[in-house]
């Protein structure tokens, strides 16, 4: 992380992070949990990239999106993930 956070610019729009989970539990739940592990992101993120030069624009989807069909334990793996978009200036 500190090695490639310290290869990037200051952003020109906020570095997006959106994190998604699985189908498992109810919609709200994954909506829950989602926005908490997109707070943790941030967290991490802020630690390696100065606030003063960075914004940071914390999206949690939920169960929204999914990357693959919820249909084996291999695929809710893969759902159950983070994204994040940086644009250079």
């Amino acid at each position: 992380m500190e090695r490639q956070s310290s290869a990037l610019s200051p952003a020109s729009s906020p570095l997006q992070h959106h994190v998604y989970t699985d189908d498992l539990g109810t919609e709200a739940h994954g909506l829950t949990l989602s926005r908490q592990r997109a707070q943790a992101v941030s967290e991490v993120l802020r630690r390696y990239m100065p606030r003063s030069s960075f914004t940071f624009k914390v999206r949690g989807r939920g169960e929204s999106h999914p990357a693959v069909p919820n249909t084996s334990e291999k695929n809710r793996r893969i759902n159950r993930r983070v994204v994040v978009i940086y644009q250079a200036r």
